[in-house]
């Protein structure tokens, strides 16, 4: 019995354990991969999933961050490395493959989105460059993928453009055009960044913009004034700088654009100087209610591009006056004209820089006293004004162009101008002074000569008198004054007249 008991009870201790006739369980010999086993959890939105920071870069969901300089090996599985990059920033990258590797690798860059940007294949001992250039609103995480079976080093940055010293891309339109000052400013453009615009305020009244371009690749240049309207271009090539210019007239300035095309770093230096038409602060404008006020002298100025006319007022003698303008240029083709107080057109004459001109004629009085000189074309020009007020028989004015407006002569001999729109100088002779009547041209020139008695008849017929050959009048008898008639229908001519007893 008591025999019986004790078997009974090692039969249930045996049960408590779970048998005797079981075999223990097997121990793997291979240690737990952290990569394998690390459980996956969700981004706060529940949409991205992430992986556990122990685990394996080898996807685009656990690529380790690049930061700085890493070493590392691929052999089996791709690896994966990860960068922030600022919106429209550039991402720059330098890969090393050891010379002692077996063989060499493959490098994808990504974006954000896993789309491929740019690749490059390493053989061993070879170095490279992978990179990219973001523009907006573009940017965000970029992945390199390497792929092959070598040892290799990995350096990565990334970093915002500062495109005209801005903290960003300069955009792609003219809403986000980077506003620029006058001075240099520097800019890059290359993959997804292939156009630049900036803003420039242009000082409104008339100047010439200048824009000096270089490159290190290939870039356009367009220029357009402040309602967006295309204007001109140049085209800019490595080692080939170029200038881009345009003249604006009074009217222009305000907000301007310059757009940028192509690829490479470039440098622009943006310069305005104003015109200084007439000695003036600015252009002067093209409509004669605003013409620039000059005086008699020399006047310079500048034609060109949306600039194509210049008009200058001068104040003139209202007695009669005698002008000459003198127009020159060294580069351009150009028209001068002059107009009257009425605005009425009075010369008109072409002028470049193999063929320089002068205009000019006599007037006689009540044709002032302002007058416009009035330039046209395309180039920078001279002008040398010089205006002589008449002095008719030393009366400081032109000899009036009828009797009862005749000057009075009041000593011998007596001097004139004529010709031109001053068709006729009548003189008022004393009989005193003498009857004798000579008269000369001085110079060249034609003049007749008719004599009128006190009564204001004909004396005698008229006399046509030529350079070099004087002719000889008498007057009429009496004690009352008598009249000269000088006529020239044509070019102007300086005359002499001696009066003896």
């Amino acid at each position: 019995m008591r025999r019986l008991s004790i078997m009974m009870l090692l039969a249930s201790l045996l049960v408590a354990c779970g048998g005797g006739a079981s075999e223990p369980t097997a121990q793997s010999s291979e240690p737990t991969s952290a990569a394998a086993t690390a459980a996956a959890t969700n981004t706060p939105d529940n949409t991205v999933a992430t992986v556990d920071a122990s685990a394996a870069n080898t996807s685009f969901a656990s690529a380790a961050p690049l930061d700085g300089q890493i070493k590392a090996s691929v052999n089996q599985s791709n690896l994966y490395y990860r960068l922030d990059v600022p919106v429209g920033g550039v991402v720059t990258s330098t890969i090393k493959v050891d010379g002692q590797s077996p063989q060499g690798l493959s490098a994808v860059l990504y974006d954000k989105n896993q789309s491929f940007l740019k690749s490059i294949n390493l053989a061993p001992g070879e170095t490279g460059m992978l990179g990219y250039q973001f523009g907006l609103p573009n940017g965000g995480q970029v992945v390199w993928e390497i792929s092959g079976n070598a040892l290799f080093s990995l350096t990565g940055s990334a970093a915002e453009q500062a495109d005209a010293g801005s903290k960003g891309d300069a955009g792609d339109d003219f809403g986000q055009a980077v506003n620029a000052k006058l001075g240099t400013l520097a800019g890059s453009l290359g993959d997804a960044d292939m156009t630049d615009y900036f803003s420039l305020d242009v000082p409104e009244k008339g100047g010439t913009l200048t824009i000096d371009a270089k490159t290190n690749g290939d870039v356009q240049l367009q220029l357009f004034d402040e309602t967006q309207n295309y204007l001109n271009n140049a085209s800019v090539s490595a080692n080939t700088p170029v200038s881009l210019n345009r003249i604006l007239n009074s009217e222009q300035g305000g907000r301007w654009f310059v757009r940028v095309d192509g690829t490479g770093s470039y440098d622009l230096s943006l310069d305005f100087a104003a015109q200084t038409d007439g000695s003036s602060a600015g252009d002067a404008p093209d409509e004669i209610d605003r013409a620039v006020k000059v005086e008699v002298g020399t006047i310079t100025g500048m034609l060109g591009g949306d600039d194509r006319g210049d008009i200058f007022s001068v104040e003139v003698p209202q007695t009669g006056f005698a002008y000459t303008l003198t127009a020159s240029t060294k580069q351009g083709s150009l028209t001068i004209q002059t107009l009257d107080n009425s605005q009425n057109y009075v010369d008109q004459a072409d002028f470049t820089s193999d063929a320089p001109v002068a205009v000019g004629r006599t007037l006689p009085g009540e044709r002032g006293p302002r007058w416009f000189v009035k330039v046209l074309g395309e180039g920078e020009y001279q002008l040398e004004l010089v205006t002589i007020a008449q002095n008719d028989a030393g009366s400081s004015k032109d000899a009036g162009d009828e009797i009862p407006a005749a000057v009075v002569v009041a000593a011998s001999p007596i001097e004139g101008r004529i010709g031109n729109d001053d068709r006729d100088d009548y003189l008022r002779i004393p009989a005193s002074l003498g009857r004798k009547i000579s008269v000369t041209v001085i110079g060249d020139g034609l003049i007749d000569v008719q004599l009128y008695n006190q009564e204001r008849n004909y004396a005698e017929s008229a006399k046509s008198i030529i350079a070099g050959s004087p002719a000889s009048l008498n007057a009429p008898e009496g004690d009352g004054d008598y009249y000269l008639q000088i006529t020239n229908g044509d070019s102007a001519v300086n005359y002499r007249i001696e009066i003896q007893p």
